[in-house]
């Protein structure tokens, strides 16, 4: 059994969402995780090229939440 948690700093639903803005100015990268990013990444935890990824987190935060 494998484990991998996903985390973001939130889902931007829309550019005009004033909340989305706040999140994106929070970020490294200048915008927040989408729902397309969050598949992606779990497209990719859940397929063979992360068969040895267990007790991990994958961040796609966009850079809000940094690792130490």
């Amino acid at each position: 059994m494998r484990v991998v948690t996903l985390t973001t700093n939130g889902i931007a639903t829309g550019p005009e969402d004033e909340m989305a803005q706040g999140m994106a100015d929070e970020t490294l990268l200048g915008r927040a995780a989408t729902l397309e990013d969050v598949g992606y990444a779990s497209v990719f935890a859940a397929s063979d090229g992360a068969r040895s990824v267990t007790a991990a987190t994958i961040n796609i935060s966009g850079g809000a939440l940094v690792d130490r």
